[in-house]
């Protein structure tokens, strides 16, 4: 994998995390947590989903 890939899936992985912890917290709703994960998709285009 190049570095830039490896950054760009480190970037959303990372992301994911914090938000999933938002959501366990009470801060984010479901569907907040659905659109911020859609937008981070499509932003860094992972090869391994968070899922």
């Amino acid at each position: 994998m190049k570095p830039e890939r490896f950054e760009r899936e480190l970037r959303y992985q990372t992301m994911v995390a914090i938000c999933r912890q938002l959501l366990k917290n009470g801060a984010l709703s479901q569907a907040d947590f659905d659109e911020a994960e859609r937008c981070l998709r499509a932003k860094y285009q992972p090869i391994f989903s968070a899922d």
